[in-house]
């Protein structure tokens, strides 16, 4: 029976990663830099492209860290409620009405213990694409800085370079 059990809590901690994947947000990319351009203007907007893709890429991994922060809150709850319901079982295994309620404590630990690991689950996946928003926001930092670099490098009319670096960012 416990072999059961063990059963339905994993499959329960991989419904919730699949959950956890089906609901998350797709990773965006980021822009190359063209090493070619040559027209101030044209830096100037690649630059304006990229510092766009960074305030995007950074938003998405604000979201996915709140989403990991919620859903670890929500996994507690239920985690403590488990644990709760199991020293339930153990004390009601103890005590006179063991034929009655240890038999219902079971049914409602094992349940919470199958809700807990498919907020586990979703937890894992938040966590993984947490990590990957991150990594996509620092390409993203890292594309926005090049892409300045080239505008100071090959742009040599200084008044457009300081008109371009002067725009108000996007976020």
């Amino acid at each position: 029976m416990e072999f059961l059990y063990g059963i339905l809590i994993v499959a329960a901690g991989i419904l919730g990663f699949v959950i956890g994947a089906a609901t998350s947000t797709p990773i965006s990319t980021q822009g190359t830099n063209n090493n070619d351009l040559a027209e101030c203007d044209a830096l100037c907007n690649q630059w304006d492209r990229r510092r766009q893709e960074r305030c995007n890429a950074e938003a998405d991994a604000r979201a996915a860290q709140n989403r990991v922060i919620s859903l670890a809150a929500t996994f507690a709850i239920f985690q403590a409620a488990a644990i709760a319901a199991w020293v339930a079982v153990g004390v009601a295994a103890a005590g006179f009405w063991t034929l009655i309620s240890v038999p219902a404590l079971i049914v409602v630990a094992v349940a919470l213990t199958a809700i807990a690991a498919v907020w586990a689950g979703a937890l894992t996946h938040a966590i993984i694409d947490s990590n990957q928003k991150e990594g996509a926001a620092q390409q993203a930092r890292t594309a926005e800085a090049q892409a300045r670099s080239l505008l100071l490098e090959r742009c040599s009319d200084g008044d457009r370079v300081s008109a371009c670096l002067s725009r108000t960012a996007p976020c």
